[in-house]
C-alpha cells in the first residue's frame, strides 16, 4: 500500500495528510491565518508520530501548487523539495481545483470547484470524467 504525504499551504488553513489508495488516514491542520512555514514540520512530526511511523514509511510527496497564497505555495514547495532532497521519494504538484474535483462523489456529471482569491475574484476550473480519469475541460 502507497503512504502518500501532502502538504496544503496554498490555501487559508495549512495543513498535512497522510493517505494511501483507499483514502485520508490522518490530517493535521492549523488555525487559518497561520503561517504554514512554522507549522509545516511539527505538523508533519506529530502525524507520524500520532500514527507510529517513520519518515521512511512513506512512498510520495503531494504538494498543493494552488492557485492560492503565492507565499503559501513557494513554503510547500520548498518544504516538500527539502523533503525529497533528504529524503528521497517521488514528489507531485496538485492543483487546488483539481483536488476539490476529485473531491465530488459523482462520475456522470462534470463539476466546477470555485476558489475565492481574496480580492474580489475567483478562481475557477471545470472538471469530468473521462475512462476513470479526471479531466479538466476550462482553465482556471
Amino acid at each position: 500500500m502507497m503512504l502518500v504525504l501532502a502538504v496544503e499551504s496554498a490555501g487559508p488553513r495549512p495543513g498535512v495528510a497522510l493517505a494511501t489508495e483507499k483514502g485520508l488516514l490522518d490530517e493535521a491542520l492549523v488555525e487559518v491565518g497561520a503561517r504554514p512555514g512554522k507549522h509545516l514540520v511539527p505538523l508533519l512530526e506529530l502525524l507520524l508520530r500520532r500514527r507510529g511511523l517513520s519518515i521512511e514509511a512513506l512512498d510520495l510527496y503531494a504538494v498543493d501548487v494552488g492557485p492560492g497564497s503565492f507565499t503559501g505555495i513557494r513554503v510547500g514547495l520548498a518544504s516538500v523539495k527539502a523533503l525529497a532532497l533528504v529524503h528521497p521519494r517521488p514528489a507531485m504538484a496538485v492543483s487546488s481545483l483539481e483536488a476539490m474535483a476529485w473531491g465530488c462523489p459523482s462520475e456522470s456529471e462534470d463539476v466546477a470547484p470555485v476558489l475565492h482569491s481574496h480580492r474580489d475574484l475567483f478562481y475557477i476550473a471545470r472538471f469530468g470524467w473521462e475512462a476513470g480519469r479526471i479531466e479538466r475541460r476550462m482553465r482556471d
